[in-house]
């Protein structure tokens, strides 16, 4: 299941406003890397994190296009996990996988953007893109 963040509650820490959060095997990981049970009924302060601060996303099943949107299910060198990508192309050979604009950081930490990123097969999901205002990189 895939959660998006509506509203923040403690960013960094907790839920962080337009992010995504994977939830696996009944355990969601919040922005410190600490990992509960997801059931539902967790609370942050008083504040049921479903539905009042996040809402549930819809993962389409179905060979991946040109102007879908995914979301990181992994963490590597130039995307992080519960990261809101748009494919931009898609690789011609073999199974076919997008490629995604991403973030990269040189230097002294200014963002740049770089090209384009290929995702391999089992570090996105396909997702209806909520009908809300989110950031896409």
């Amino acid at each position: 299941m895939i959660l998006y963040c509506l509203k923040e509650y403690k960013p960094g820490e907790f839920l962080t406003k337009n992010k995504m959060y994977i939830v696996r095997d009944g355990m969601i990981e919040y922005d410190s890397g600490w990992d509960t049970e997801f059931n539902y009924r967790n609370t942050l302060n008083g504040i049921r994190v479903f539905p009042e601060l996040c809402i549930k996303v819809k993962e389409i099943k179905k060979d991946v296009e040109v102007g879908d949107y995914v979301v990181s299910t992994k963490t590597d060198e130039v995307v992080n996990i519960g990261e809101i990508l748009r494919v931009i192309r898609i690789n011609p050979y073999g199974i076919p996988t997008p490629y995604v604009r991403t973030r990269v950081v040189t230097g002294f930490g200014s963002p740049e953007m770089q090209p384009c990123t290929l995702l391999m097969k089992n570090s996105y999901s396909i997702i209806e893109f909520p009908k809300t205002e989110i950031e896409i990189i």
